[in-house]
């Protein structure tokens, strides 16, 4: 028998019944293992089993190690863990978002702040309207010619981003050089004149979806690029803590710090130690408090305007000059790096132990963010 309390997880099936959803039915057993004594059951389900006019909906129970088909009435509170795919139609899962909003179903992310984080611009201005240090951004339909050529009078380089990015695709880069212009795209490199460059990328990409940013100042490791991946959690009642901390190496030579697409492994902060004593104006030390400061202060305003929410993870950035800034944020973050950090030790070590124990917190947080939930 169900319990009074239970949670809806939205998630993307596909037909196999050992591992129904995909990739994410790992995490989902993991959260399930993690539920221990806590007064609450999950029922999971997908956009595809869901009809308008039907009173239940066929999904999913985890019991005994067991994925069982069931069928029930849709929970009252959502954990909504559908991630759509590029050039994906999506009208199914905005259809039913809609009508739980509608139905007043409450999700553990208000789907309002999920609009806000997707939109990059948006963002940006969010974090700027706050005084949040940043990177400024101009979407390509309001730069002007002389906007493009001013970013370049204190930054040797821009990168064109779309602004609803999805792990680090289609994002370039500009240079100039010797009155020349350089772009450089995952698959090519071409040179332009001054008079050719601004031209050429106001035709090129859709000017209501790509923005040109500034190219940070930023701190590589051995010429490849990172971000610092930041997850901020909260078990109910404005209690946000910063749960992971890693940081996430791309290629070496590329522009974007991308750690599915170097596949590298994360590393710890305190790996950043010689660094910043190096080549940084700030301390480790003085990064971390930045780190923490931000977060917590960006997920405060956040919860100001969109109210509690459980989860989001920050990305952010390392410069010479200004420490610590945020880059952006996702309101759907993943918990795989705690598990890749978890294989470089050995079994039972301290560090396992402690990698270990950060995975576990991280998927029992939606359950104890539902359990606190005003039922």
């Amino acid at each position: 028998m169900l319990k009074d309390k239970t949670l809806g997880v939205v998630a993307r099936t596909l037909d196999f019944p050992a591992a129904p959803f995909g990739k994410n039915t790992f995490f989902f057993e993991e959260m399930m293992q993690s539920k221990e004594n806590l007064p609450i059951d999950v029922f999971f389900f997908s956009p595809e089993a869901w009809n308008r006019n039907a009173d239940t909906v066929k999904g999913y129970v985890f019991h005994e190690n067991q994925w069982i088909t069931a069928c029930q009435e849709i929970p009252k509170v959502i954990y909504d863990r559908y991630i759509s795919r590029p050039n994906e139609n999506e009208q199914k899962i905005r259809e039913l978002r809609l009508f739980l909003s509608q139905k007043k179903h409450r999700f553990t992310t208000n789907i309002r702040l999920v609009k806000l984080v997707q939109n990059k611009i948006k963002f940006h201005e969010f974090l700027h309207q706050n005084q949040l240090p940043t990177i400024s951004g101009t979407t390509l339909h309001d730069l002007s010619e002389q906007a493009f050529f001013d970013y370049f009078s204190h930054t040797q380089a821009v990168v064109v981003k779309p602004i609803f990015g999805y792990r680090g695709e289609n994002i370039d880069k500009i240079e100039a050089c010797n009155n020349k212009f350089i772009l450089k795209t995952k698959h090519d490199t071409r040179q332009f004149s001054a008079n050719e460059i601004f031209p050429f990328v106001k035709r090129s990409y859709d000017n209501g979806a790509f923005f040109v940013q500034a190219m940070a100042n930023a701190l590589t490791i051995n010429n490849a690029p990172f971000n610092l991946k930041i997850l901020v959690q909260n078990s109910g009642n404005k209690n946000y803590q910063l749960t992971g901390q890693v940081v996430r190496v791309g290629q070496e030579g590329r522009w974007v710090s991308n750690a599915n697409a170097s596949g590298l492994p994360g590393l710890e902060l305190e790996s950043l130690k010689t660094l910043c004593e190096e080549h940084s104006a700030f301390s480790l030390s003085e990064i971390k408090k930045q780190i923490q400061d931000i977060c917590l202060k960006t997920a405060h305003l956040l919860h100001d305007e969109f109210g509690d929410f459980c989860e989001l993870s920050f990305d952010l950035l390392l410069t010479k000059d200004k420490g610590a800034v945020m880059l952006e944020a996702n309101s759907k973050p993943s918990r795989w790096v705690f598990n890749a950090m978890v294989k470089q030790y050995k079994p039972k070590s301290e560090k396992w132990k402690y990698f270990k124990n950060l995975r576990y917190k991280s998927v029992r947080y939606p359950l104890l963010f539902a359990v606190n939930q005003n039922w």
